[in-house]
């Protein structure tokens, strides 16, 4: 998939808020990175292994090229892809329409940037907001999507707790957020973070 470039998109001329311009090219990105990895992660074993027995193809196969791919590549992926119906597909194994899909992925992407430089996080309001899931048939979601804030950490971890539902349904996720916040009940504003007062009564977090 990532080694495939016909199932992307073409190169696009894009324009920064500066005024500049510059090539989005997802497919070489992509392919760059990869080539990045290769040469200087030197932990992974199977990295090892592919360089010493393989010339061809220059990059490992898919499966193998997202182990050693960051977030930030596996979000760009799914934003440049040339058929909705590839999208569509990987949207509907989350349980998300394809929008609500993307826009989570690049908000979850800009948070994780923030956590990688220990950022402030708790109380921030959102440079980037993710679209608003109404509803969910086959996962629980919030019951009233309306009233809560989506440029604060709750709807955030909301998101997280929706994708775990698929990935790892046996996750120890909302127990553990629970034992924390409660550890730090005496100096956290959870209002501040965006989280209602109800919000242990919400089926998702029981």
């Amino acid at each position: 998939m990532a080694n495939d470039r016909s199932i992307f998109r073409e190169p696009r001329q894009c324009r920064r808020r500066n005024g500049t311009t510059f090539t989005d090219d997802v497919f070489s990105d992509i392919q760059e990175h990869i080539q990045d990895r290769l040469r200087n992660d030197r932990s992974e074993t199977f990295i090892q292994h592919y360089r010493e027995t393989y010339s061809e193809p220059t990059n490992p196969p898919s499966w193998m090229s997202v182990e050693i791919m960051y977030f930030n590549q596996l979000s760009r992926i799914c934003d440049g892809l040339k058929q909705r119906a590839d999208i569509v597909g990987i949207a509907k194994y989350f349980s998300l329409p394809p929008k609500e899909f993307q826009s989570w992925l690049h908000a979850l992407n800009f948070i994780r940037n923030l956590c990688a430089h220990h950022a402030r996080l708790w109380n921030r309001d959102m440079n980037i907001v993710p679209e608003k899931l109404e509803l969910s048939r086959t996962l629980t979601w919030i019951s009233n999507p309306d009233t809560v804030r989506r440029n604060k950490v709750y709807y955030t971890l909301c998101m997280v707790n929706y994708f775990l539902q698929t990935v790892t349904p046996r996750s120890m996720f909302r127990k553990r957020l629970k034992v924390l916040l409660q550890q730090y009940a005496a100096v956290l504003d959870l209002s501040s973070m965006g989280f209602p007062e109800d919000w242990e009564n919400e089926e998702m977090w029981k």
